[in-house]
Formats: C-alpha cells, sequence, structure tokens
C-alpha cells in the first residue's frame, strides 16, 4: 500500500516553541522550589544588626567616659542608648520604615549632642556621621540619607560659625583614653557596617553567579532538547531544517547541490510489536550510531520519529556521491545488530530529493523524499529511489480521487463481483470471494488495487467495508434460497476494520439483516492484523469464531509467516498468495515454498487454499500436493451477481 506522508502545516518556529515550554514545564516540575527573596525579612535583618552594634558601640562608650566626660554627655549617651530600644521594639513589631527612621534619627540627634557638648568641630565623634550615611544607604533609605547629609553639613557649618563669630567656644578636651577609645569604636563600627555590606554584597554576587549558571545549563539543556531526538541524542527535524538551509547557501554560492535522504527501516514495526519496546528503541540506537560512524563530517543525520531518518547529503554537485552514500547505507543496514545475544537483520528504503533540482524549500523538498521513500517501499523495499516530477502527479491524482471516492460512497457506486472457490478434491463449487468493484460515471472501471489503499489510509474503508459484508452476506443468502445451502463466502476485511474495535458488532449485523448462518461467511484478514496481540481483538475473534465464523489468511507466505499467532488465534484455512502459484511451473522454489506451505498447514490441522491458479499443470500439481481448495482464471474470472448465479446453476443443488 501507498501511503504519502504530508509535512505538518504548522511553522517550525511555532513548533520549537511550544516544545521548548514543555521541556520547561517539565524540569520546573521537578526542581525544588526557589524560595523567593523577601526585602522585609533583609531589611529586619539588617536593622537588627545595626541596632546591635550602635547599643555595643555606646555601652562600651557609657561604661568608659563616667570619670572623665562631663556628665550632660554621659546621660546624652545613656538616653541615646535607650531610644535604641524602642527602635528594637518596632524591630520585633516588623514596622521597618519606622523602625528605620527612628534609627538614623536616634543616632543622629544622639551624635550632634555628644558633639555639641564635647568639642564641637574638633570633636572625633564627628566621623560617626559617616558611618550614618552608610546606614541610610545600607538600609535603601534614600530621602533620609540626603537628609541626613544635608543636616550633617548644615550642622558642621553652624558650629564653625558660631567658634569663628564667637557666639559659642567649645572647649578643647585634652586628650585622654576616651577620646582614643570613642575614636576606635567609631572606626570599628563604620568597619563593621562596611564588613557586613561587602559580605551581603558577596553573598549575592555568588549567588547571583551561581543562579546564572545553572539557569545557563538548564538553557543550554533546553535547546539541546528542544533540537535534538531524545533517544538517540541525533538532531530532530527542527535542528535539521536549519542544518539544510546552512548548506544550502552554501552549495548555492558554490553552485552545488544538496540531497535529502529519507531512511525508513522495512519491518521496523514487526519487531517492535513482538520483540517489545525496549528492543525496538535499542535497535534504533543501534541504526543511529551505525549511521553516524559512516557519515562525514559535512553530512547531517537526524531523526524524524519512529523508525524514520533523514540524512543531509552537501554532494557538491556530484551525484555520485549521493549515490556512494545510499549503497554504503544500505549496506551497513545488511550487517545483523546483536542485541541481547541475538542477532537481528533488518533491510532498509531510502527516498532521495536533490535540491534546488527538485526544490529549494526543506519542507517541500522533504515532502518530494518522502513520496520516493513510499514508491521504494511500495515494491520490493530494500532499495533506494531517487524523486521524480511522475510522483507529484500520482500524488495529485490520488487526491483526485479521494475526492471522487467520497462522491462514490454517497452515491452507491461500488459493486461486488465473485469469484468462485472449488474443491480441487472432486472439482466442486463451494463457495465465492466477494470483490469490490468501483464503476465511475466517467473513468469508467476502476481498479481496488488504486482506491483501495487510498481508503485505508483516509479511514473510508470502514464505511466500504461495512458495505461489502452486509452485501455479500447477503447475496450468500440469496443462493441458498436458490437451494445451493452448502455455498460460503469469503470477504476480506482490512486491518482498519479490526482496529476500529467493533469487528464483532458490525458482523453480527451483516448475519442478522441478511438471516446468513454463521458457517457460510469466511472472514479473510492478513498477518498483519493478527500481529496486533490484542486480548480485545483475541476475545471478539473466538467469539465470532464460537459462532461458527471461519476465519483465513490471506497473502498467506508474503507477510510474517508466524505459526504462534495462526495457532493462537485459532486461523482454519491458509490462503497461498498468488505471486507463488502462478510461478510454479517456472520457478522450483516457488513450487517448494507452495509444497511445504501446504505440508505445514496440514501437520497444523489447517486447510489451504490457492488463488491465482491458471493453468491444468497447476491446478494437477496443486493436488499433487494435497491443497484442499483453489481460485482463479482456470474456472473463472470474477463475475457480476448474475454472472455468478448462472455459474452456481452449471451444478448440481
Amino acid at each position: 500500500m501507498v501511503s504519502y506522508k504530508y509535512s505538518t502545516q504548522i511553522s517550525h518556529q511555532r513548533m520549537k516553541t511550544s516544545l521548548r515550554f514543555k521541556i520547561t514545564k517539565f524540569f520546573s516540575s521537578r526542581m525544588k522550589p526557589i524560595i523567593p527573596f523577601d526585602p522585609i525579612d533583609f531589611q529586619i535583618r539588617r536593622l537588627k544588626q545595626l541596632f546591635w552594634i550602635a547599643e555595643f558601640t555606646l555601652t562600651i562608650s557609657i561604661i568608659s567616659s563616667f570619670s572623665t566626660v562631663p556628665f550632660p554627655e554621659t546621660i546624652a549617651k545613656f538616653s541615646t542608648a535607650i531610644f535604641l530600644l524602642l527602635v528594637y521594639y518596632f524591630i520585633y513589631l516588623r514596622k521597618v520604615i519606622l523602625a528605620r527612621g527612628l534609627l538614623l534619627l536616634v543616632l543622629t540627634m544622639g551624635f550632634s549632642i555628644f558633639i555639641w557638648i564635647d568639642s564641637g568641630i574638633r570633636d572625633t565623634g564627628l566621623i560617626a556621621f559617616s558611618g550614618i550615611l552608610i546606614c541610610a544607604a545600607a538600609l535603601g533609605a534614600n530621602r533620609l540619607f540626603a537628609i541626613i547629609l544635608a543636616y550633617t553639613i548644615a550642622f558642621i557649618m553652624a558650629m564653625g560659625y558660631a567658634n569663628i563669630t564667637g557666639l559659642y567656644i567649645h572647649n578643647i578636651r585634652k586628650l585622654d583614653y576616651t577620646i582614643i577609645l570613642d575614636t576606635i569604636l567609631i572606626y570599628s563600627t563604620i568597619g563593621a557596617i562596611i564588613w557586613f555590606l561587602i559580605h551581603d554584597l558577596n553573598e549575592s554576587l555568588v549567588k547571583a553567579t551561581a543562579e546564572a549558571a545553572k539557569a545557563n545549563r538548564s538553557t543550554l539543556l533546553v535547546e539541546h532538547m528542544v533540537n535534538h531526538d531524545l533517544l538517540t541524542g541525533l538532531p530532530n527535524k527542527i535542528l535539521a531544517r536549519d542544518r539544510f538551509e546552512q548548506g544550502y547557501l552554501h552549495t548555492k554560492a558554490n553552485q552545488g547541490k544538496i540531497a535529502l535522504i529519507v531512511l525508513d527501516l522495512d519491518n521496523f514495526q514487526t519487531i517492535n510489536d513482538s520483540l517489545g519496546h525496549s528492543i525496538g528503541d535499542e535497535l534504533i540506537l543501534r541504526v543511529a550510531h551505525r549511521l553516524s560512524g559512516i557519515m562525514r563530517e559535512t553530512d547531517t543525520i537526524a531523526r524524524l520519529g519512529a523508525d524514520e531518518f533523514l540524512i543531509i547529503v552537501d554532494s557538491k554537485n556530484d551525484l555520485d556521491i549521493v549515490f556512494e552514500v545510499a549503497i554504503d547505507i544500505m549496506n551497513q543496514m545488511t550487517i545483523p545488530f546483536r542485541l541481547k545475544s541475538i542477532d537481528y537483520v533488518t533491510t532498509c528504503s531510502l527516498g532521495i530529493a536533490i535540491s534546488p533540482d527538485d526544490d529549494i524549500e526543506f519542507d517541500s523538498l522533504l515532502k518530494k523524499a518522502n513520496l520516493a521513500l513510499d514508491r521504494a517501499k511500495a515494491t520490493t523495499k530494500n532499495r533506494f529511489v531517487f524523486y521524480d516530477t511522475k510522483m507529484n502527479v500520482d500524488t495529485q491524482e490520488q487526491l483526485n480521487l479521494l475526492l471522487h471516492l467520497r462522491t462514490a460512497i454517497l452515491e452507491n457506486q461500488f459493486y461486488l463481483c465473485y469469484q468462485p472457490k472449488i474443491n480441487l478434491s472432486d472439482n466442486s463449487l463451494i463457495g465465492a470471494e466477494a470483490l469490490i468493484r468501483w464503476k465511475h460515471p466517467q473513468k469508467g472501471i476502476i481498479s481496488p488495487l488504486s482506491f483501495i489503499p487510498i481508503t485505508e489510509t483516509f479511514g473510508l474503508i470502514i464505511d466500504i467495508g461495512d458495505w461489502v459484508l452486509k452485501e455479500a452476506c447477503k447475496q450468500c443468502k440469496a443462493w441458498h434460497d436458490l437451494g445451493y445451502k452448502n455455498l460460503t463466502v469469503a470477504v476480506n476485511v482490512s486491518a482498519i476494520q479490526f482496529k476500529r474495535g467493533n469487528i464483532e458488532e458490525i458482523v453480527l449485523n451483516a448475519l442478522r439483516d441478511s438471516g446468513l448462518p454463521p458457517q457460510y461467511l469466511e472472514i479473510e484478514m492478513t498477518e498483519s492484523i493478527l500481529i496486533d496481540d490484542s486480548n480485545v481483538l483475541l476475545d471478539a475473534l473466538l467469539r465470532l469464531r464460537n459462532l461458527g465464523i471461519k476465519f483465513s489468511i490471506d497473502d498467506f507466505g508474503t507477510g510474517y509467516s508466524n505459526l504462534g499467532y495462526i495457532k493462537k488465534f485459532q486461523v482454519e484455512i491458509l490462503k497461498i498468495d498468488q505471486s507463488f502459484i502462478k510461478k510454479m511451473s517456472e520457478n522450483i522454489q516457488d513450487e517448494a515454498i507452495v509444497k511445504a506451505i501446504i505440508q505445514m498447514a496440514s501437520g497444523m490441522g489447517l486447510r489451504t487454499i490457492a488463488e491465482g491458479v491458471e493453468d491444468e499443470a497447476t491446478k494437477e500439481k496443486l493436488k499433487e500436493f494435497n491443497c484442499d481448495f483453489a481460485q482463479g482464471y482456470l474456472w473463472s474470472q470474477p463475475v457480476s451477481t448474475d454472472e455468478m448465479i448462472r455459474y452456481i446453476q452449471k451444478f448440481p443443488v
């Protein structure tokens, strides 16, 4: 079946933003919560530090000045210490602004009194104003800082004016140990305040640097995850687009070419479903590693998803390079992958599009590479195909066909043909296979090979398949009414119909509406349906089988040929694919395959039917191998309902 992959309509920038948001949300949900910075707590801590420094300084100064300092100055120092206790009370109440203002006011007025009482403008206490200004800055009190600075200047000018004019002459104290001690205390206090400021600043810088480094690492990690595949670490489609655009600009300047090679592993889904996703993931990792080992530095390997990879090759205007890369890739993929002590062999298919020959836009070129890949997988697989313009024409034709299909469903343009099925042992008629046909009003009869793949791709097969089942059951009941009560009808049911989940209901409705007994209905299905290995599917099939409905495997030998699934799902008939039957007389290997299938089925208690029998020699060979049933042009091509009735009437009731 050919299925075409269409690029998303969302721009890559929106994809990138969305993915970044999801990844950031993922990390945020798992990171430890960051404790937010509380400015109130910081101010309270700083106020407490300043309070205890000021109280300690005043206490030492008061003790040392009892015997040498005038009594009024000692009283002033003591009063200042008492007022500072009020500051601590407001700190306790968390009234930061009030405590801050009161602290600066008490210290400013207190030192103004000390200085005025003592030596005035020559007093060493003037240095304390510098400390008070530093406190104001540390507390973030910008207005108070300006007010205290202006006050200090005015106070110094006032003392100087008073001394110069003689309005008030300050006594110059004789140097003693209290002056030295006060000076040391003032400098120590200012130093402590500065130390706290620098310590907090350094601590903030260290935290800020650490947070910046952490944020930078997180950003780099998120950017890497946005642009890379999480399983393999390879670039993803977003980064591949950027690499292509850069490469295109380079090749354009040098008049070169750049190739997009889309790689898809053949039958990967089988390995993934039957052996488990862990084996599937390990295989993808090994494939990525092997591809990385054979690529040039100028090439880019990206993972587009599941088992699909993209290789961007700078061919330097030499397409032989692209051929060499493609052949090298396919040769590497044929080397077995050893996973858990078991060798797994997988092949791959490649679709190749060249820029600027095929397109210059990444999404358009990727779409064309995917069209080439679909063409490669639609036939023999394990090969590479270059895009050509006819593929795009085929795509447009299929889109047009899709529009006509929707109309065909509404206008009942479909009808059924029937191909007789013969018992090889006595040449008796056992029934027929129902085959859908489409009669288009303008285009005439359209082959099922043209429209069935499209109906499966776009989900139309569900409605069409339901109609086929009902119509086939109704026609088989009509044969019974003519007296041919042993005839059966075989209906091919698509994997899409099974996956919908209500196949049991659809079959029972068809049987009920037609009145056909269940034992005369045979459902043909492909092995891919059994690979699903769903308990729900198994239960539904077993219930239908218990009613008497028969199940057969269509095209046996071309798919997975997994005997375990055939036994588990209790299949009764194996239908040998016509590609083996038609070549039996020419190819000894095909003859051996057919014989082996028949013998294996017989050993398992299964019956076999050969499709595509066209000559007597093939028929006789099948009888020799003990094949049970057959159908093909030797007896009849698919015929209309009326022709089938005439064919039936050739046989005895």
